[in-house]
């Protein structure tokens, strides 16, 4: 598109409404080698129990408030896992095989979202979600060097675009993010993303869990 207009000369990230921002800080270990890679660890920590467990409880929280939930995840794994544990008429899972037709059907009907990555931020609309989680940090599949911070600050921006879509005065969105801060690549995610809000004024809170 740049070749034929040129560069970007107006843009308006603004939203709707403003969320209330929380980071997580858990106290979730995994085992390291000096082998493991970024998606490694996304990999050991998708399948470890005390991390599971630690995601569900807030999930159940979130779901017996009533709030309507996307949960976001760069492992399916993971999103398998915690699905099940949901009633089975109030829970989907949306990854690359779920169709346009059936993303809409079944975000529209349940209130326990799980979804895919790239997929859940950018390809789900439903102006009733009004709760968004990363369960795992934002660019998790995907290395973040010094040229790839755009990346990470779309993705936040276009999983913030689920919730913040107007309902209404009286909806108030919520945005959690998991941050295991004793995993060092993972922390490291968290930590541009936290630097990414600071830069475009979004006010965030951290809580330990």
């Amino acid at each position: 598109i740049k070749y034929h207009l040129g560069d970007i000369f107006f843009e308006d990230m603004s939203y709707d409404l403003l969320p209330e921002i929380t980071f997580l800080e858990t106290q979730v270990t995994v085992d390291q080698t000096p082998w493991d890679n970024l998606w490694s660890v996304m990999t050991k920590m998708a399948k470890n129990k005390y991390s599971l467990g630690v995601r569900y409880k807030i999930l159940k929280q979130l779901y017996d408030r009533g709030r309507k939930v996307i949960a976001i995840s760069s492992r399916l794994d993971q999103m398998d896992k915690l699905a099940e544990r949901f009633p089975a008429n109030d829970v989907c899972i949306i990854n690359n095989e779920t169709t346009l037709k059936e993303r809409t059907e079944l975000v529209r009907s349940r209130k326990m979202v799980f979804a895919i990555g790239r997929l859940g931020m950018e390809g789900l609309d439903d102006d009733n979600l009004d709760t968004l989680v990363f369960l795992t940090p934002v660019g998790g599949d995907n290395t973040i060097t010094e040229s790839g911070k755009d990346y990470l600050g779309n993705q936040i921006r276009q999983g913030f675009g689920r919730v913040l879509r107007s309902k209404g005065k009286d909806k108030k969105p919520e945005v959690y993010f998991f941050d295991d801060i004793y995993v060092e690549p993972l922390r490291l995610l968290n930590c541009q993303a936290q630097t990414f809000l600071k830069r475009n004024n979004f006010d965030f809170k951290t809580e330990q869990i």
